[in-house]
C-alpha cells in the first residue's frame, strides 16, 4: 500500500465539509497512523470532468485536469522515492 488518496467529492458549501468531514478526516488520520500509511496531500475534488477523461473526452474538464495532474505528480514522486520507478 503506497498511501491514502482522499476522495473529497462531496460537500463544497464553504465550510470545508463542516464537522462531518472533520470527524472523517480524524478517523482517516487515526487509521493511517495505526498502519503507518501516508496520506497524500493532494485530494481529488468533485469534478464531472473525471468520468469524461476516463472515456477519452477532453472537450471540457473543469477542474479535473489540474487536480488530477497534481495528484499524479505526487504519486510519481512517491513511487520514485519508494524505488518503484527509476
Amino acid at each position: 500500500m503506497l498511501g491514502i488518496v482522499i476522495n473529497n467529492a462531496g460537500y463544497s458549501g464553504g465550510n470545508d465539509g463542516g464537522p462531518e468531514k472533520a470527524q472523517a478526516m480524524a478517523d482517516i488520520r487515526g487509521e493511517a497512523a495505526e498502519h503507518s500509511w501516508r496520506i497524500f496531500s493532494n485530494q481529488l475534488p468533485y469534478s464531472r470532468g473525471y468520468p469524461k477523461m476516463m472515456r477519452g473526452n477532453y472537450s471540457w474538464l473543469g477542474n479535473a485536469r489540474a487536480s488530477f495532474y497534481a495528484l499524479e505528480r505526487e504519486l510519481r514522486r512517491t513511487l520514485s522515492e519508494e524505488g518503484y520507478l527509476p
